[in-house]
């Protein structure tokens, strides 16, 4: 992952493309977000990724490669590409690669009931 540019307004990184992906990379402190961790993991067919819970942060994960399940609480859910999965901070969650290709997710991390706007209440139109 690289730095591309960044200023007091933003910040924009390069994984690459992510067909190359291995592994998880984290993107916080390489683009100096405050609301949010996001990560960006590749597992390797039958790789698993840590099974755990948070005090504060609910999680999204966005299966955006492969097929594999989701362990959520003791129970296995099959997931695929364009599987959409919110998990509250106390539940317990962990992903499997039960396929033949890597299976590649963005988890996005924030403070649950933190979100005060979104586009329809926060957003506004700018001219260019």
């Amino acid at each position: 992952m690289k730095l591309i540019e960044q200023n007091s307004n933003f910040a924009m990184a390069s994984v690459g493309k992510f067909s190359n992906l291995e592994g998880k990379h984290f993107v916080k402190d390489l683009l100096q977000t405050t609301s949010m961790e996001v990560s960006i993991t590749s597992l390797a067919p039958g790789e698993k990724s840590l099974y755990h819970q948070h005090r504060q942060n609910e999680e999204l994960f966005i299966i955006v490669a492969g097929i594999g399940l989701m362990l959520l609480d003791g129970e296995y859910y099959k997931i695929e590409e364009g599987s959409l999965i919110r998990v509250a901070p106390s539940i317990g969650r962990g992903l499997e690669n039960n396929g033949v290709e890597p299976l590649k997710f963005i988890c996005i991390q924030a403070k649950v009931n933190s979100l005060e706007g979104y586009t329809l209440t926060d957003g506004n139109l700018v001219k260019q």
